[in-house]
């Protein structure tokens, strides 16, 4: 009896929730060190997948498209493939060089540095004005490595993404109707490729945007509850 009334006791506590049994797995249960190498592991596992399964795509559906010759008949959807795969293989390299800067920084007993947009900068004993982000990069690269890296994750690859999103979207809208039939696989590609894309920015800048509507919400509530206050203030 009293094992059964521990039991029941305990249940309640031990019963989550699909959201909270999801964030748990996902690592955003906490704040623990324990939740934080789950948070890396899932983005190492994602980044790996997402990466390889791009490369395995685009490599079977071009092979398909230079021997059905879609090459002559739609160049301009191979090359925007071709140019998406260049640039994933360069985000995977600053992401693998980030990863072995951080294990690197760990040796020396930093635990992690970020990439921060910021222009704050710290002067140096010959006067040059340096980012804390590459002073901290210095420790284990030399500042050459440290700036050129900071400004090609910073500057040149969103760039980079940006003006291959607006070249596919202004491609795909111009040469749908030609390719659509005259190089299905270039097009399947091409379509897979906009649909990640297009579901990457919206799921970066959704959460923004979601806040930025509570925020407002909330605010706009505040303000009609003081507003009545005060009504309730006047006539008293």
């Amino acid at each position: 009896m009293i094992n059964d009334s521990h039991d029941a006791i305990r249940q309640p506590d031990d019963r989550k929730s699909i959201r909270e049994r999801l964030k748990a797995l996902l690592g955003y249960a906490g704040s623990t060190d324990e939740q934080a190498a789950r948070r890396r592991l899932v983005f190492r596992i994602y980044f790996i997948t997402q990466t390889v399964g791009q490369l395995v795509l685009t490599v079977v559906l071009t092979t398909f498209a230079i021997e059905r010759g879609e090459l002559k008949t739609c160049p301009e959807f191979t090359a925007i493939n071709l140019l998406w795969v260049a640039r994933t293989t360069f985000v995977s390299y600053l992401l693998l060089w980030m990863y072995y800067i951080r294990r690197r920084l760990r040796e020396v007993g930093v635990d992690d540095v970020s990439l921060p947009a910021s222009g704050q900068s710290t002067g140096t004993s010959f006067g040059a004005e340096i980012p804390p982000t590459v002073l901290c990069l210095m420790r284990v690269v030399s500042q050459r490595s440290a700036t050129l890296h900071r400004r090609l994750m910073l500057q040149v690859c969103p760039v980079m993404t940006f003006a291959l999103y607006l070249a596919t979207q202004i491609v795909w809208i111009a040469r749908i109707d030609h390719c659509l039939h005259s190089a299905p696989f270039s097009t399947a590609l091409t379509c897979t490729i906009s649909v990640y894309v297009n579901l990457g920015y919206a799921a970066w800048n959704l959460p923004g945007v979601v806040r930025d509507f509570r925020k407002k919400l909330w605010e706009k509530q505040k303000a009609e509850g003081n507003a009545q206050q005060t009504q309730e203030v006047h006539r008293v």
